[in-house]
């Protein structure tokens, strides 16, 4: 099931969304507007590989360049030698 066919099939507001799916650019974007006006007032948002520009043998990451964009209070979590964690809490 794609992202979009489970946001149109279950209509869930959320306290924590962990986001780690398609990690392209559009698909990651897609992602995020489809869940954030479902995660709820205190929520948290997590996503993978923020810190993640490519990968051999992967299509490219665009995980990092939508966290650029992200305005929102967020933390995160990077290590050179690993992919890292963004955080951000609706408010």
């Amino acid at each position: 099931m794609t992202t979009k066919e489970f946001a149109k099939k279950w209509h869930f507001n959320y306290d924590y969304i962990y986001i780690d799916g398609d990690h392209s650019y559009e698909g990651v974007k897609t992602d995020y507007k489809l869940f954030w006006k479902r995660l709820n007032k205190g929520g948290f948002m997590i996503f993978h590989d923020v810190n993640v520009k490519s990968q051999r043998g992967l299509p490219k990451f665009g995980v990092w360049k939508l966290w650029e964009e992200i305005k929102s209070n967020k933390l995160t979590f990077l290590n050179p030698k690993h992919s890292g964690l963004g955080i951000i809490q609706k408010i």
